[in-house]
């Protein structure tokens, strides 16, 4: 039995208050990906424009232009699910975790992709320790697993949608 000064909450509603942490852990996760991997796209814009490669600037070939524009949408559209899952999960609103879920896989995804492609455009310096992308790489495969994985959100969002449909 615990002591009373030792109880967070009422007795009983612990699944209710753990089920709200990790919903607002979610929208905060969702939001320092975005922000890991817009750091690592400004890194990569940076470096493409100082390497010179076939007499150019690795930021004016077609393929790098068309990652960075995918990438800045990407994280776009990402903030703007990060913000409305803050207001739904702000005004306790009943809709709060599943904003929360799809904003949290949508952003872990999008900035594991955008790492992936920064390491790409490094080539083999992308991996060194004098660069953070090898750890930011790590940090956010870590993510894709906390506070929910991706298949168990997928498996969530997808049965609501579903329910909601029936």
């Amino acid at each position: 039995m615990l002591e009373q000064d030792r109880i967070i909450g009422e007795v009983g509603e612990g699944d209710r208050l753990l089920q709200s942490w990790i919903t607002e852990s979610q929208v905060l996760l969702a939001s320092r990906c975005l922000g890991i991997a817009k750091f690592a796209l400004n890194q990569a814009i940076d470096y493409g424009q100082m390497r010179i490669t076939r007499g150019q600037p690795l930021t004016r070939f077609p393929a790098v232009r068309t990652m960075i524009a995918t990438s800045i949408t990407e994280i776009e559209a990402g903030s703007l699910l990060v913000k409305e899952s803050a207001k739904h999960v702000t005004n306790n609103h009943e809709n709060g975790p599943y904003f929360a879920k799809m904003a949290k896989r949508y952003a872990t995804d999008v900035a594991f992709k955008i790492i992936d492609d920064v390491l790409q455009l490094h080539g083999g310096a992308g991996y060194t320790k004098d660069l953070p992308f090898e750890r930011l790489y790590k940090e956010l495969r870590f993510a894709r697993l906390e506070f929910l994985n991706s298949e168990v959100i997928n498996n969530d969002l997808a049965e609501r949608y579903i329910e909601k449909m029936l």
